[in-house]
């Protein structure tokens, strides 16, 4: 798991992931506020949401091939206030998914999608894992939208 603080406060995270998610062509299939429902049943939590977003052009396919993928797809970042007032970030890294076996096609088809982000959305990526692009792409997908928050 991936956890890092926020430079801003939780409302303005939140806003931020929100519109970094739009901005870079992403769906937000949903929101849950996990803190709401708790006081729905009189219990407190403090500010704790779940953002779940991604692309259907190129999670379909995926989940098409591999059923189990739609666990882990859309991806999903957890927003929460610290006791200390700090916000953190938290979500699973896209190399979770490689225990899903993608076959050469679908790493195929994440190699063209991942050029065709890079030129429009270029990004940094520190590290490939040994199935070449796929996790790289599902890596930048995630950095793009946390980048809206550092």
């Amino acid at each position: 798991m991936v956890k890092t603080y926020s430079a801003y406060d939780y409302p303005q995270t939140r806003l931020r992931l929100m519109k970094a998610v739009a901005d870079n062509g992403l769906v937000l299939f949903g929101e849950f506020d996990h803190a709401r429902a708790a006081q729905n049943v009189n219990l407190k939590m403090p500010p704790t949401t779940v953002l779940v977003f991604g692309n259907p052009k190129g999670g379909t396919p995926l989940m098409l091939a591999h059923p189990e993928l739609a666990l882990d797809l859309p991806f999903r970042v957890l927003i929460r206030q610290q006791a200390d007032g700090r916000t953190l970030v938290s979500y699973h890294p896209a190399e979770t998914l490689q225990r899903y076996g993608l076959d050469a096609a679908a790493i195929q088809a994440l190699k063209k999608a991942g050029k065709a982000r890079r030129k429009k959305y270029p990004l940094k990526v520190k590290s490939r894992s040994q199935s070449g692009d796929v996790f790289a792409l599902m890596r930048s997908r995630i950095n793009v939208v946390t980048r809206s928050i550092t």
